[in-house]
């Protein structure tokens, strides 16, 4: 917005990505110099991308997750296995002839689940 001769912004976002955490902690500590640190930063960014200063020009903004794929596979194998095992816990020891009742998970159907995560991206 443009207003009294300036431009004005307000500024916010979370604190879910290194990279979101350690651009606040910059700002907070340049506390009144963050206007002209964020104009040098843009003049610096539009100097490596003059396509963006034309009109028309598209921006892309790439955001990465806070966890890689693979962390967040260990966890979901993490919290399955400690839920297959109090499921586990709680059932009772039966003979390896008796007849198959169990409810629940199986191993197989956490292996299943664990191949199946690509579903969820």
């Amino acid at each position: 917005m443009f207003a009294d001769n300036k431009f004005r912004f307000s500024l916010q976002w979370g604190n879910d990505t290194a990279e979101k955490i350690q651009a606040g902690e910059l700002l907070e500590r340049l506390g009144n110099k963050k206007s002209e640190f964020v104009v040098l930063a843009i003049a610096e960014y539009l100097e490596n991308h003059p396509d963006l200063a034309q009109t028309g020009g598209k921006i892309h903004i790439e955001v990465r997750p806070a966890q890689t794929r693979e962390q967040l596979r260990a966890m979901v194998e993490e919290m399955a296995k400690a839920a297959l095992n109090s499921f586990m816990a709680g059932m009772q020891l039966v003979p390896a002839d008796a007849p198959e009742t169990q409810e629940g998970p199986t191993k197989e159907d956490l292996a299943d689940m664990l191949a199946n995560l690509d579903a969820f991206q």
